[in-house]
């Protein structure tokens, strides 16, 4: 399923057409892209998938149509700003033909056929894959830290180039992929790219999506255990990888990054033990914390950090994050307290509210991250924007943890 929560990122609307129209239009594009008699029909196959998987298969709903979920949508107008590209009348945002290197040797270092198990089954990529769409929220960073250039990139927020932020730029370098649309599903322009390989790890595909997205090619869905959007960045990391036949460089950049993260913790002992909290303003006056298990929190817990237990314990099965009224906001109470989405004015109508913890008040501990960059990169978290984030966000976590109000955090009141 693709969902919405207006507070946050980007807007991925569960919204496509009917199912038989969906069906009709991926049929009538898979027999175009594959061609008539003559064709060599050397697309991957996929096997062993049973696309009529029922929700008990492992998926975890966090939504519907009409459901908002922290950390899968757009940014409200007043911290985002500006208005969404230009689309074209398929949906997807008008950009040139994407640069593809057909037929060009690339670095594979697995032995093909590769068959990966997900919560739709499993997927079996009989060739190393030429033309991969990143159709996950945050895909495209995976597949850019293992040399992999997408043919097509799924939008999400912050009108970046090619959907793509800076911390992963020198990795398309010159490309020009096509960005999909961000409000729905595009079967069709996902088809129109002729790909060989769609990675969907970081998304929300329903049984019926998959099914759809499996007949245009082989597709990697979610792994079974963990809810929609909320896949750590090092199994969305070796799952691509092992799509695309790059296992040991996808350890490789685990390991790095993982070893840049305990440097960090190593050098900030004090954040051991401590509590931290990673939330985001809603509507009608409400605050979400995300729970340790969202890969925003993530981070923190992995530099010696832990999330409160009672935000854990409200936090409901297939989700990453609990809904706070004015009257909760006593919960936001942490050691650090970090807001993504805007600076500290943009949260006036939360940290005014008279719950609000009054010692990361008094004593300084709530950071303010606008997207651009920290937020952004903190949403991503992803094994591109982590080194990043955690080069400029460490400090300020330390400046917030020391409670002391005078060493303010340019990310501060």
């Amino acid at each position: 399923m693709w969902l919405t929560f207006a507070p946050v990122l980007r807007r991925p609307i569960r919204s496509f057409p009917t199912r038989l129209l969906a069906s009709a239009v991926v049929a009538a594009i898979a027999v175009g892209a594959c061609g008539g008699d003559g064709d060599d029909g050397s697309a991957n196959t996929t096997t062993g998938v049973d696309a009529a998987t029922d929700a008990t298969s492992g998926e975890a709903s966090v939504g519907d149509a009409s459901s908002t979920v922290p950390g899968t949508s757009t940014p409200t107008p007043a911290t985002e700003g500006d208005d969404p590209d230009e689309e074209d009348a398929s949906g997807a945002t008008a950009t040139t033909a994407p640069s593809v290197t057909d037929g060009e040797p690339t670095e594979a270092d697995d032995e093909f056929p590769v068959t990966i198990e997900h919560r739709h089954g499993t997927t079996t990529i009989e060739s190393e894959p030429r033309r991969v769409v990143a159709a996950g929220l945050r895909d495209q960073d995976a597949l850019l830290a293992l040399g992999v250039i997408p043919v097509g990139v799924q939008d999400w927020f912050g009108d970046q180039p090619d959907a793509v932020w800076p911390w992963a730029q020198d990795e398309l370098g010159d490309a020009d992929p096509l960005v999909l649309d961000a409000t729905q599903i595009d079967f069709e322009a996902i088809a129109s790219l002729d790909p060989d390989l769609i990675v969907a790890i970081d998304s929300g595909l329903t049984p019926e999506d998959y099914e759809l997205m499996s007949a245009i090619a082989p597709t990697v869905a979610p792994p079974p255990d963990h809810p929609d959007f909320a896949v750590p960045w090092q199994i969305r990391t070796m799952l691509a990888a092992e799509a695309v036949g790059r296992s040991e460089l996808g350890r490789q950049i685990v390991a790095d990054v993982e070893a840049q993260i305990a440097e960090a913790a190593a050098a900030h002992p004090e954040f051991d033990g401590a509590t931290a909290l990673v939330g985001l303003a809603g509507a009608d006056g409400q605050a979400y914390a995300y729970g340790s298990d969202d890969v925003r929190s993530l981070l923190l817990v992995e530099l010696g950090f832990s999330v409160p237990e009672r935000v854990d314990e409200q936090v409901e099965e297939g989700s990453f994050y609990v809904t706070l009224s004015q009257e909760n906001f006593d919960q936001l109470d942490a050691d650090v307290l970090v807001w993504v989405g805007g600076d500290a004015t943009s949260f006036d109508g939360v940290t005014a509210e008279p719950l609000y913890p009054p010692r990361v008040v008094d004593e300084g501990r709530d950071l303010f991250l606008p997207y651009d960059p920290l937020g952004g990169a903190m949403s991503f978290a992803s094994a591109l924007s982590l080194p990043f984030l955690v080069e400029e966000l460490v400090p300020q976590l330390a400046l917030a943890l020391d409670g002391d109000p005078t060493t303010t955090s340019e990310y501060g009141r």
